[in-house]
Formats: structure tokens, C-alpha cells, sequence
């Protein structure tokens, strides 16, 4: 269904990506992005680091993954 949108949108727009793209971002990611940012319960990297008992996290990020993605 979402591809099907995007596919109408994109031939209203005169098959200018950019103009879709922009729809997206100010229909969907942008406000995601926010919420996110914004939750409480978000972890930061100094929040990691101070969790496992480092000074800092000194600009470093911390992943879950494992290396095999």
C-alpha cells in the first residue's frame, strides 16, 4: 500500500523525486524524528558510558550490534 502512494504521489508531482521526498519528510520522518529525540527513555552515549562505570563517552558511539549486519 505505502509503495502504491508513494507511486501516485510521484506522477502527481511530475516524476520529481525531490517534491515527494520533501512530502515524506514533512509528512512522516520529520515528525518521528521528533518524538524520538524528545523521548524520555532515550540512552544517550554518555548515559552508556556512565551506566557501565566509564568517565565519558568521549565522542564515542555505542551500537548493539554485533558485526554481523
Amino acid at each position: 500500500m505505502f509503495e502504491a502512494v508513494v507511486g501516485v504521489l510521484f506522477l502527481d508531482a511530475d516524476r520529481d523525486f525531490g517534491k515527494v521526498a520533501k512530502w515524506l519528510c514533512n509528512r512522516f520522518l520529520e515528525e518521528a524524528v521528533e518524538d524520538y529525540e524528545e523521548d524520555p527513555t532515550l540512552v544517550t552515549g554518555d548515559d552508556y558510558a556512565e551506566m557501565q562505570g566509564l568517565p565519558g563517552s568521549f565522542g564515542i558511539l555505542f551500537s548493539t550490534s554485533d558485526g554481523n549486519d
